[in-house]
């Protein structure tokens, strides 16, 4: 039992550094917004051309991130039975 208590304890604290990664992806989000909105107003095709690039690699390294937490969730659910 204490193994399995030990274990969910692990996959917790994993999850919950993912779920901190998160929240930073999404206030980084929240700035790139303000940043697209000022760009269109000012229409800086160059800048928002830029942007856009970023965001196209970003998203990959976010979708990693999606994989980790569906997987700790999964183990979590499997331990918990």
């Amino acid at each position: 039992m204490k193994t399995t208590i030990a274990e969910i304890k692990d996959k917790v604290d994993e999850l919950l550094v993912i779920l901190d990664k998160d929240i930073l992806h999404i206030k980084e989000n929240l700035l790139r917004l303000n940043e697209l909105r000022s760009l269109v107003i000012k229409r800086d095709e160059k800048s928002l051309c830029e942007l856009l690039e970023k965001l196209r690699s970003e998203t990959d390294n976010y979708r990693s991130q999606e994989l980790k937490r569906q997987s700790v969730r999964k183990e979590l659910a499997e331990i918990l039975g």
